[in-house]
């Protein structure tokens, strides 16, 4: 509509190759910059709503965190320590996935109480205590006491499950489509 602001985006290197198995009827908007392929496409404004919402929540779920004393990490936004009785406090979080650690569990009893308070209406907090814990595609492993073993396999075993077969392309270094073995 005249005046209407929009919003593009610019999708490039295998992304466009996907977008094309998925959809070959997109082959026809590929321009090439600079050598390379690219397509650019008109973004919904529900899509750039949800963008937006996305970037508000964050400004005020560390705003908030703030307000407890938290302070974000200026390495990671998404990262926020406070000390609470001489130990750390770190709260990890993306979206509404969210991981709080402190050595006296009563700290993060107390963080997700208020988390209860504060967005419960939302979406109940819920608390996972244990040595192994789910987190961002992750698994945490705390087994052996001073170390954390990171764990993806069973994430990109899913995602290999979910999604091979459905593009014609094969990832590269060895690794034939529809080999899910390890």
């Amino acid at each position: 509509k005249e005046g209407e602001d929009r919003v593009y985006m610019k999708i490039t290197a295998m992304m466009v190759q996907i977008l094309i198995d998925m959809a070959p009827e997109y082959r026809k908007y590929v321009v090439l910059e600079n050598g390379k392929r690219v397509i650019y496409v008109r973004v919904l404004h529900a899509i750039y709503g949800m963008v937006q919402l996305s970037l508000l929540f964050y400004n005020q779920f560390r705003s908030d965190l703030e307000a407890e004393g938290f302070v974000s990490n200026p390495y990671d936004p998404c990262v926020a320590n406070k000390v609470v009785d001489e130990k750390q406090q770190t709260i990890r979080f993306h979206v509404d996935d969210l991981m709080s650690s402190h050595m006296d569990p009563k700290v993060n009893d107390k963080i997700a109480k208020w988390l209860n308070m504060r967005y419960g209406s939302i979406k109940a907090c819920t608390i996972v205590r244990g040595k192994i814990h789910r987190y961002l595609g992750m698994t945490l492993d705390f087994l052996v006491k001073g170390k954390l073993k990171i764990r993806m396999d069973d994430y990109v075993k899913n995602m290999l499950e979910e999604h091979v077969g459905r593009f014609s392309y094969q990832v590269q270094q060895g690794f034939k489509a529809g080999n899910t073995s390890w």
